[in-house]
């Protein structure tokens, strides 16, 4: 809104200049100042006037709504009234002042016709830069409801995602404590240490890429705890971008989706999770198997959380393909960033 303010205050005062020459040409403002200078400053005061007060009261009215819209018109005839003393009453003032170097009524007549065309052309003007200005800040005000709207969601998605992921890594560390393992303990700490991080993470719009990584390498190092040698999870990292951010807790979703539904107690299990960072984007590839009797993973509430979270901070810059083919369920996900 900002820039707009300033750009309607830089046509003013460009107005302000425009019209002292544009009057200086058409009604010889020299002469008519020597001969009377009061008439004549009324005249440019009054020009001045109607187009501020059509810009700053008029036009803003009419955006209001309502019946507002009536005073708008009643300010306009009152200016055209307004105009109509200055050229009419005690016939022709104030450019009966001009007769006495004009000696032609004519002449004066003229400049008459040329006040009244000029002072339509003041009030198109007028009019013109104030339905600029009034759609520019209701353009503006659509946009921070907007963004309102988007933080509003993006918090909604943030609280729903955030239960799900701390129920996994709870299941995970009570499945351990029921069986009595000796990794109970390590998961126990592990598992404090992840809350910690979405605890203070999830608040904040983004976060180091290197941070999310680490996150994700020991929610992966929890899992395994819990699982047999039946399932192998490769994860390999490669950022070339020491300053690259993501939003926060946005991979974690197809991360443990993988995790979870691709893992097997009694089958070979081979759960690929690939995350690369370059001058392109990041790029993430998830890759598990799946078996029988299994959920479908892209149906899930936490995927569609993704993608709407996606949609509403990356809009246009990001390209997520879900493929489940050949008993394999694969996650490619693009992020220019």
């Amino acid at each position: 809104m900002r820039p707009m303010k300033k750009l309607t205050k830089y046509i003013d005062w460009s107005f302000c200049l425009v019209m002292a020459v544009t009057m200086h040409l058409v009604f010889s403002l020299g002469r008519w100042f020597d001969e009377t200078p009061l008439p004549a400053v009324i005249f440019i005061a009054f020009y001045y006037l109607s187009y501020l007060l059509n810009r700053k009261v008029g036009v803003p009215l009419a955006f209001k709504g309502g019946n507002r819209w009536i005073g708008s018109i009643i300010l306009l005839l009152c200016m055209v009234w307004a105009m109509m003393l200055l050229t009419h009453y005690r016939p022709g003032w104030p450019f009966y002042a001009l007769a006495s170097f004009y000696n032609d009524q004519s002449k004066v007549d003229m400049s008459q016709q040329r006040a009244w065309i000029f002072f339509l052309m003041v009030q198109a003007f007028s009019i013109a830069v104030g339905v600029l200005n009034e759609y520019w800040q209701l353009r503006s005000r659509e946009q921070e409801l907007e963004q309102q709207r988007d933080k509003a969601e993006l918090a909604l998605f943030r609280a729903q995602l955030s239960p799900h992921i701390l129920y996994n890594t709870l299941n995970s560390v009570y499945g351990l404590i029921v069986t009595k393992s000796d990794n109970a303990e390590q998961a126990f700490t592990q598992a404090i240490e992840l809350s910690r991080y979405m605890s203070s993470m999830t608040h904040r719009d983004h976060v180091p890429v290197d941070e999310e990584a680490e996150y994700i390498r020991n929610y992966i190092d929890l899992q395994r705890l819990r699982l047999n040698e039946h399932t192998h999870i490769t994860f390999t990292y490669n950022n070339r971008r020491t300053n690259a951010q993501v939003a926060p807790m946005l991979l974690i979703t197809f991360v443990g989706n993988a995790l979870k539904y691709g893992s097997s107690q009694s089958r070979a299990s081979d759960i690929n999770i690939s995350l690369t960072v370059d001058d392109e984007g990041l790029r993430l590839l998830v890759s598990n198997p799946i078996h029988a009797g299994s959920v479908r993973q892209s149906s899930g509430t936490g995927i569609q959380n993704c993608r709407n979270r996606l949609e509403l901070i990356y809009p246009h810059r990001y390209v997520l393909d879900i493929v489940e083919q050949n008993e394999h369920f694969t996650v490619n996900l693009f992020i220019k960033i």
